[in-house]
């Protein structure tokens, strides 16, 4: 009886944990934070460096360089823009580097937020592995065209 009841708790323990790996997100209810946005892609971009000039430039300059001066280049790409070029986009000149966390603002700014209801959600992040390599390059080819200013956020 003791062997029975400890292999249905073993099941019960089993069918809570698969229940709770298959239970929604609840990633799309906080707002997107551009700064842990911002680290994490540009850990998953592996970039040596966010500008494509410094990253080029580590590579020729390097001894022994682990990749070619296009791949660094595209990488650097792939990261997440540098403050110089989050200083262009809306309300840069206003806020600087700020304007990515602006909610709501007493300036006359047009395409900022007019409040929280206008925000971002944060995206549900699916781990590499999960991905198809199809996911792979269409997500390469939206942060790049944000990157160069195509697509906005």
């Amino acid at each position: 009886m003791n062997t029975i009841q400890q292999q249905l708790a073993h099941l019960m323990r089993r069918v809570a944990a698969l229940e709770n790996a298959a239970a929604p997100s609840a990633e799309r209810r906080f707002f997107d934070n551009p700064t842990k946005k911002s680290v994490r892609e540009f850990a998953e971009s592996n970039a040596l460096s966010n500008e494509v000039s410094t990253a080029t430039k580590s590579i020729v300059y390097s001894d022994s360089p682990d990749r070619c001066v296009m791949d660094a280049g595209a990488e650097a790409l792939k990261a997440p823009p540098p403050p110089s070029e989050i200083k262009e986009n809306t309300g840069g000149k206003q806020f600087s580097t700020l304007n990515q966390f602006v909610v709501e603002t007493k300036e006359p700014v047009l395409g900022l937020p007019q409040g929280h209801k206008d925000i971002p959600r944060a995206e549900r992040i699916v781990p590499k592995s999960e991905k198809s390599t199809k996911d792979i390059k269409q997500e390469a080819v939206k942060k790049v065209m944000r990157r160069l200013g195509y697509v906005h956020q």
